[in-house]
């Protein structure tokens, strides 16, 4: 088997993900692929379906999509926790220079669009602080599990290396990266980082030939497992997941079609009649047409007319493109599940029964992804791993002020029906304050203190003067 070897799962997502891609790029990427995504039909001219893709519009519903998620994502993050040895990732956590927080932003950015990225935690060298190097969906072509530890994982790479004979040219080199569990002929095991490149042997075949091969250790120590962590839109489970918005991609590529039929019978209807004439005379035909033009045929069974296109099937076509909106708004909606998500952070490491992903289980899966790297680095850095966090809540939505509601939970507190926990839950989720319920009551407790007016013998309150 060739390293270059693509997992059977990456090779049924990989067009998908492509797909994806050329969505979030928009419309001239759409139109660039063609044929791809919209059909030319038999017998029509190149010129013709230049033309008619031309007037087509692909909507541009993916990338603001997608941008809306993440900031949603972003509204209300928990800084990660990190143990001393650990707190230059913030930083610069990646080989490249990005910081903790850039780097959250990159995985739920490639989470949001694909639904897939890896984190690999590697070193520099033997001995050198660890980092979290990070490879797309379509650069994870193939991967090993046994049982809950990942034994093998593969990745698609391009360098750029310097021309021997000039410096200022340089050329782009493919390797594969494969990172594995080996068995010693013992029968214990250690963890190797093999390094492959293609080469063309004496007779003109390209072959494999290993161009690094280390052995990382952790403390002196091998691994147990391959430290890399595959998040999806879903959990932490090495297999693709589901690509969140792409209902929305399938939606916006009807658009796509639909519109450029639209277009098509809207520029037939503008484009004036055009004259027929049956049972005249070959020099009886007219060769002018005009108001001041007049026709006149020997032969009474002749006839002349025009030929026009009604537009009668305009209205149902816009009718539709109107209801795929719709049903894109909703595909995008949808997407936000629960307000606040309700999983616990240890069963997203297990893969959930629904096909389907929402913004809670996302985000969720973004944290214990980064969370799961950052113990890889603990262990590689010696440092204690229960002393690191990644893992909050996250509120997506604010809830928006009902006067019914404030008014309705005012009277079960004055009635002793329901506690002001919900009261003070509520104004703060509608981002009224900030408090605990407990330091909600010691700050209302203080405002009142400092607010309360001297009063009489009899309890009345004392009139300052002005």
């Amino acid at each position: 088997m060739k390293v270059d070897t693509e997992h059977q799962l990456y090779q049924k997502f990989s067009p998908l993900w492509q797909q994806a891609r050329d969505a979030v790029e928009g419309e001239s990427a759409i139109k660039s692929k063609g044929e791809v995504y919209l059909g030319k039909q038999d017998g029509i001219s190149e010129t013709a379906y230049k033309n008619y893709k031309a007037r087509a519009r692909y909507p541009d519903f993916v990338a603001p999509a997608i941008e809306g998620l993440c900031g949603l994502m972003n509204r209300k993050v928990k800084p990660p926790v990190l143990p001393k040895g650990l707190q230059y990732l913030e930083d610069e956590a990646t080989p490249e220079g990005l910081s903790l927080d850039d780097l959250r932003k990159r995985i739920e950015s490639e989470v949001t669009t694909v639904g897939r990225i890896a984190l690999f935690v590697d070193v520099l060298e033997q001995g050198g602080q660890p980092y979290i190097a990070t490879y797309t969906a379509e650069n994870i072509i193939n991967w090993r599990r046994e049982g809950d530890r990942l034994v093998m994982i593969v990745f698609y790479e391009e360098v750029e290396e310097v021309d021997l004979l000039d410096r200022f040219v340089t050329e782009t080199v493919p390797q594969w990266r494969v990172a594995a569990i080996e068995q010693e002929e013992n029968g214990g095991e250690f963890y190797s980082v093999k390094v492959y490149r293609k080469v063309k042997n004496k007779d003109g075949v390209e072959d494999f030939i290993l161009h690094s091969d280390t052995r990382p250790l952790k403390r002196g120590e091998t691994f147990s497992e391959v430290p890399a962590v595959i998040i999806g839109s879903r959990d932490i489970h090495p297999d693709p997941d589901a690509i969140p918005l792409m209902g929305v991609i399938i939606k916006s590529l009807h658009y796509y079609r639909q519109y450029a039929d639209y277009a098509m019978q809207l520029f037939m209807c503008a484009n004036g009649t055009t004259p027929y004439i049956t049972g005249a005379k070959k020099d009886e035909k007219p060769v002018t047409v005009g108001p001041t033009t007049i026709w006149q045929f020997e032969d009474s069974s002749a006839k002349a007319g025009f030929i026009e296109v009604s537009g009668s099937g305009l209205t149902a076509q816009k009718d539709e493109l109107d209801n795929i909106k719709s049903e894109i708004a909703y595909a995008t909606v949808r997407l936000l599940g629960d307000k606040k998500a309700a999983e616990a952070a240890e069963t997203i490491r297990i893969r959930f029964q629904s096909q389907t992903a929402t913004l809670s289980s996302i985000t969720f899966a973004c944290m214990a992804g980064l969370e799961a790297s950052l113990v890889f680095c603990a262990e590689w850095a010696g440092e204690d791993p229960a002393g690191i966090e990644a893992i909050g809540t996250s509120e997506f939505i604010t809830e928006e002020v009902n006067a019914q509601i404030l008014t309705a939970l005012y009277d079960g507190i004055e009635r002793g029906l329901i506690p002001d926990d919900l009261l003070i839950e509520y104004t703060r989720r509608a981002e009224l304050h900030d408090y605990s319920p407990e330091d909600y009551r010691k700050w209302a407790a203080g405002l009142s203190a400092a607010g309360e007016p001297e009063k009489d013998e009899d309890g009345n309150p004392l009139e300052k003067e002005i």
